[in-house]
């Protein structure tokens, strides 16, 4: 499924050097906010906080417009008493996720022990993001596809039901 998929892909770049934690938001169609989908290494405070953005939020916009970013926590503004600064993260990275040229979403990783992301992790974590896109895309067709089978056993299963009642009455 998507969220083990999602996950299995966040464990392996936390394992990155300077990497501890992280979440992978997806676009909500409807909506246009983000969603997080998987997180790994952040606090329940923290992802209760950070576990959706509307579609008018300065973190939406920042992912829709489809660059890369990469700073120091320092760099962000950020109260010092907020749940954000409690986190303690020191490096932050946000690598958005597309399906051919549509963002989709994002992959977000931070640092709890160094200030910047070295240039190879930053290489490594854009390869990664461009394959994601795609696997996404698919899982959500997949998803679908089971959905539409599983309504459709449902709608099968109540017609033989009805069938077999006429049958029946009929007899009668």
């Amino acid at each position: 499924n998507m969220e083990k998929a999602l996950s299995l892909v966040l464990h392996t770049v936390t394992k990155f050097e300077g990497i501890s934690c992280g979440g992978i938001y997806l676009l909500d169609f409807p909506s246009e906010g983000l969603n997080l989908i998987c997180h790994r290494g952040l606090s329940s405070e923290f992802v209760a906080h950070i576990s959706h953005y509307d579609k008018y939020s300065d973190r939406v916009h920042l992912v829709m417009q489809g660059r890369p970013v990469y700073l120091s926590y320092s760099q962000l503004t950020v109260n010092k008493n907020s749940v954000l600064c409690k986190e303690n993260l020191r490096a932050f990275a946000m690598i958005p996720l597309y399906h051919y040229q549509e963002v989709i979403g994002c992959i977000n990783v931070a640092s709890h022990t160094v200030d910047t992301i070295c240039s190879a992790v930053r290489n490594d974590l854009e390869v990664i993001a461009s394959q994601i896109g795609n696997m996404v895309l698919r899982l959500l067709a997949e998803e679908k596809v089971r959905k539409r089978d599983e309504q459709l056993n449902v709608k099968t299963l109540h017609l033989e039901e009805v069938n077999t009642a006429l049958k029946i009455l009929l007899k009668k």
